[in-house]
């Protein structure tokens, strides 16, 4: 979506038109193990609430204000919400409550402690800032992948 003119309302309503489809309360919430990971695994495992990023992106193409942004992150699910997800993905996993609390509480790791190619990609910042300026990879991409830590 860096490359083209959208809309998210008028894509939404496009698609309520033509397909009769029903928005499903939320970013990525489609099935409950998205809505597992959006809503409980990402904010209690690592303290990530990955709206922020989708309701930045709306905020910065003018399609809400940023007042509008604050007031959905204040949003939660429901007590009810958070346990019908998770005794369903529990239940699908074939996991008891011991064995899901054990795999929350696994230690957690980022991506300092496995192989991967930042440093090359730190190298190599010159070249990526050139294939930016030539719109061969998003500006996102370089920053996130080329900047020092």
């Amino acid at each position: 979506l860096y490359y083209i003119d959208y809309n998210k309302k008028i894509a939404m309503d496009i698609l309520k038109d033509k397909f009769d489809w029903e928005w499903y309360g939320g970013h990525h919430l489609e099935n409950q193990f998205t809505a597992f990971y959006h809503r409980y695994f990402m904010p209690k495992k690592f303290e990530i609430d990955q709206r922020l990023l989708g309701y930045a992106a709306l905020t910065r193409s003018g399609q809400i204000k940023r007042d509008e942004a604050l007031e959905m992150m204040k949003t939660s699910p429901t007590n009810q919400e958070i346990d019908e997800i998770l005794y369903l993905v529990k239940k699908r996993l074939g996991y008891s409550d011991n064995e899901f609390l054990s795999v929350m509480n696994i230690t957690k790791k980022n991506y300092k402690d496995f192989k991967t190619y930042k440093k090359t990609f730190e190298r190599l910042k010159l070249f990526f800032f050139i294939m930016y300026k030539l719109d061969l990879v998003p500006k996102s991409f370089y920053i996130k992948y080329t900047k020092s830590n």
